[in-house]
């Protein structure tokens, strides 16, 4: 997705656009709370709100004692929690930060992301800025010390169960490369509640516990993949948030790190390259003593890609090195499968050098290391239904920087041939990449997007 501006992730503005209020009408409402809570006069400007919401000032702490007045929240909790998480008891997202990483908290993060939210924009990041480091800090607490599961006495859950349960989940992601994500979205939603209902109903050990909990994260990432597909950042960030909970529960560190890594490609995605890289980082010093060759390669090039919208050039091509060299290291990583293949090897990386040159100002260089990828129809032979566009956006942005209309317009055919029906995240994207050209050639790409749209409903 095209980048997102800074206030579209503050919690504040979330907010103050379900008030319905402006800026400055927001403004006046702090300054008369201010004022009849005893702390005096205060001007109401704008821009004072402005910059809260693009995280370039903290209020007062007055201030904030009149915000809290406005949404209702205990002066306790805003000292307490501190700006900006107090405002995440206002948007109903305090749990998804604050809850204990205890099996029985995971559960209820599980069920809690399984629910839609109302009033929240698909682009909108739960957490961002000051709450990033607050979740990477409690992430590493809870991998050095795994709460122990308590051992219930219902009925436990037997082997072929489990079994059973394991290539359900397989299944789905398996199906992930070839299945229209709307059709397969209830498929995984249901599969999530079969978890969540035996973590909750069943009896098992601590092993057992450990594998429901692994599967449990696998259906929440299969949910993300989906809801990512289909447009829906907010609730993609919410299923990656419980698959890394009940990842860590599991006591699957390198499982967990991949979760975080998908993490931070969301807030790539969403125009976030300093969460971005901050997850990214985390999630390498999760996996420092064990790590996968595709963990370490995809976790290095998430790091690459949000150093080079950084304008950290150096640092950027050295994590791009790294992502090679892990990768070259093994054939495979040699712990179990957890997630959906998401056809990391050396095409994959080769795409990702491109989007770190692009990143860079650089299209032409891009357009070097994307070539080979886009001369044929039968270039990218395995890639998963869900990377197709993905990958194509890349050297589309790349022929559009260097001019090459035609070329994209070719490209992007091929994306719409590949995949017959384009996931609604991307049409959108495709869309906006080629509304400013009017040739016959993108009208007629235009209304095949659209009608690609269309067949998905």
């Amino acid at each position: 997705m095209p980048g997102h501006d800074n206030a579209l992730r503050h919690p504040l503005a979330r907010l103050r656009k379900q008030t319905g209020d402006s800026q400055l009408d927001f403004a006046d409402r702090v300054a008369t709370a201010h004022e009849r809570l005893g702390f005096g006069y205060v001007g109401s400007y704008r821009k004072k709100v402005s910059r809260w919401e693009n995280w370039q000032a903290t209020p007062s702490m007055p201030a904030q004692y009149a915000m809290a007045e406005i949404f209702r929240i205990p002066r306790d909790k805003v000292w307490g929690l501190g700006w900006p998480r107090w405002l995440h008891l206002a948007t109903g997202d305090a749990g998804r930060l604050s809850r204990p990483w205890t099996s029985p908290d995971t559960v209820d993060a599980l069920l809690e992301a399984d629910r839609p939210t109302l009033d929240s924009p698909a682009t909108y990041l739960t957490v961002t800025g000051p709450d990033v480091t607050y979740l990477t800090e409690s992430w590493h607490r809870a991998l050095a010390h795994r709460p122990p599961v308590v051992p219930c006495p219902q009925r436990r859950i037997d082997a072929r169960a489990l079994t059973a349960l394991d290539a359900h989940v397989q299944a789905l992601e398996a199906m992930l490369a070839t299945v229209d994500p709307r059709t397969l979205l209830s498929a995984a939603r249901g599969s999530l509640a079969v978890m969540t209902g035996l973590l909750r109903a069943s009896g098992y050990d601590q092993p057992t516990a450990s594998r429901l909990h692994l599967l449990a994260a696998r259906s929440a990432e299969v949910c993300a993949v989906l809801m990512n597909c289909l447009g829906n950042g907010h609730r993609a960030e919410h299923y990656l948030l419980a698959a890394i909970r009940s990842a860590t529960n599991a006591g699957a560190s390198q499982a967990a790190a991949m979760f975080m890594g998908e993490l931070a490609s969301l807030h790539l995605d969403l125009g976030a390259p300093k969460d971005a890289f901050a997850m990214a980082d985390s999630a390498l010093a999760a996996t420092a003593r064990i790590p996968g060759p595709q963990c370490s390669a995809f976790l290095y090039s998430r790091r690459a890609r949000a150093q080079a919208l950084l304008g950290g050039a150096r640092a950027a091509l050295r994590d791009l090195d790294l992502a090679h060299a892990a990768l070259s290291s093994g054939p495979e990583d040699q712990a179990p499968s957890v997630g959906p293949d998401l056809g990391i090897d050396e095409q994959w990386l080769t795409v990702q050098a491109g989007a770190v040159w692009l990143h860079l100002g650089q299209p032409g260089r891009a357009l070097e290391r994307l070539a080979p990828l886009i001369s044929s129809a039968s270039a990218l032979p395995s890639y998963p239904y869900f990377q197709v566009p993905r990958r194509a956006l890349v050297a589309i942005d790349a022929q559009l920087a260097t001019g090459e209309l035609d070329a994209a317009v070719h490209t992007a055919r091929w994306a719409l041939d590949t995949v017959g029906s384009m996931p609604p995240a991307f049409v959108s994207q495709y869309q906006q990449r080629f509304t400013g050209h009017r040739t016959p050639a993108t009208r007629e790409l235009r209304e095949r997007l659209t009608a690609s749209d269309h067949e998905m409903y």
